[in-house]
């Protein structure tokens, strides 16, 4: 589970931010289901999510794909920020034992890197990195020589976790893994659907039930889903019927029906033999059926989340959305948020962390608050132009707070203040 994530010097985040998913008020679970960042366009709020892409992408690419250089994005309204090095911490935490690991980078290499962990509430070093120097910790249990010899082999824009968590040090294999599978990163809300995936998921009856269920439950006119086997143009002719008989009439009637029977009865048999499949949509009681290409849009953007939700909700794993309102319901984004909040949907304390504009998400919906105070974030910018990200839980409760009313107001911040006036003035013909 993700405890918390810091960042700075990363594009419009200079200062550190850390965005905490370590409970407030309910001390019953040992980190936040659900953390939602609101704030105005351009403010930064998709900045913390990218900073947290950023991390994951390093760790599970930097061997490989960083050779040319570090993709380094620093703060640039000052020269200072833009020189120097990012630093991108998380704390976790992983079959009941906290790690805290850290890297900062510029845009030429891999500047300090650690590994810490808490087993009985007090810090183990695993591992600290300064530059290409690798330093195991004094009771980490890892060997100086084999530790030394990946560090002498790891090009210098590369992460140690990297280089040695995938199998080779089992001491970092638990973090390791939680960046290679136990977080999913949807880096802007799209349609974008991966169909051979979706119709892996419809063959295992399990998920099927499940996928089909949350596309019922959406409302978007879907009743079922089909996968269709197709057959590829070159094994018609292995079906052994003659077309070309029936239109010159050589044959009775009786024998065309055996034809036309053995070919269905073939065509069927290869299909079934065949690889290639699609989706079929089925709609309403009259069981119209449709392509994928023919779905509504929000109907692609729910597809493309269910894979990813079932995932996080069935392992205890992250998913990261950025716009999760995209071309989404409110009535639809409150129910995937309960799934996160309802113990027996996610009973391995999977977790949501998402930015929207959906401001409908800080109400209720009958009568529950649909998000807990120190599950609502925002991001606003100084006068410097800086990303501040702060939470609803530093500002003081009142019982009868209305906290969509509030930050509408701009009682809270992290709202535009557009000016009727500009905005007229911007469609004004000035050569008159």
């Amino acid at each position: 589970m993700l405890l918390s994530f810091q960042v700075s010097n990363h594009k419009s985040i200079r200062g550190e931010q850390t965005l905490h998913l370590q409970p407030v008020y309910d001390k019953t679970r040992p980190a936040l289901p659900v953390a939602a960042i609101f704030g105005a366009n351009a403010a930064g709020k998709s900045n913390v999510l990218d900073a947290l892409h950023f991390m994951v992408d390093a760790v599970r690419n930097s061997f490989v794909s960083w050779r040319a250089g570090v993709p380094h994005t620093p703060f640039r309204f000052d020269r200072t920020s833009e020189n120097a090095g990012s630093t991108f911490v998380v704390d976790l935490l992983l079959d009941g034992v906290r790690y805290t690991y850290g890297i900062a980078v510029d845009a030429h290499s891999v500047l300090e890197e650690w590994l810490h962990t808490y087993p009985q509430h007090r810090r183990r070093v695993i591992f600290e990195r300064r530059g290409q120097v690798v330093t195991p910790g004094p009771v980490a249990g890892l060997a100086r020589g084999q530790v030394k010899a990946l560090a002498d082999v790891m090009p210098r824009t590369a992460l140690f976790l990297s280089v040695a968590g995938d199998g080779l040090l089992d001491q970092l294999a638990p973090v390791h893994r939680w960046f290679r599978s136990g977080i999913d990163i949807i880096p802007i809300a799209t349609a974008v659907v991966d169909e051979q995936a979706l119709i892996e998921r419809l063959e295992n009856a399990k998920d099927r039930n499940r996928l089909v269920g949350l596309l019922v439950a959406a409302d978007v006119g879907v009743v079922d889903v089909e996968v269709e086997h197709l057959l590829p143009a070159e094994l018609y002719a292995k079906t052994g019927l003659d077309l070309g008989q029936l239109v010159e009439g050589g044959v009775d009637a009786e024998t065309a029906r055996q034809l036309l029977a053995r070919f269905d009865q073939t065509l069927e048999r290869l299909k079934q033999g065949s690889t290639e499949k699609r989706l079929t949509f089925v709609h309403d009681r009259d069981r119209v059926r449709m392509s994928f290409a023919d779905e509504s849009h929000g109907t692609k953007v729910w597809l493309s989340y269910i894979g990813p939700l079932l995932d996080a909700l069935d392992s205890g794993g992250a998913l990261v959305v950025d716009e999760l309102d995209t071309s989404l319901h409110p009535h639809l984004m409150a129910q995937l948020i309960g799934l996160f909040h309802n113990p027996d949907t996610n009973p391995h304390n999977g977790q949501l962390v998402f930015t929207t504009h959906d401001t409908s998400l800080l109400g209720r919906y009958f009568n529950d608050r649909i998000l807990a105070r120190d599950e609502i974030w925002f991001t606003a910018k100084n006068n410097a132009h800086e990303t501040e990200l702060f939470s609803l839980a530093e500002f003081k409760a009142r019982e009868d707070d209305s906290v969509q009313r509030r930050y509408l107001t701009g009682t809270y911040g992290a709202v535009p203040l557009p000016n009727e006036h500009v905005f007229g003035d911007a469609l004004r013909d000035r050569s008159a």
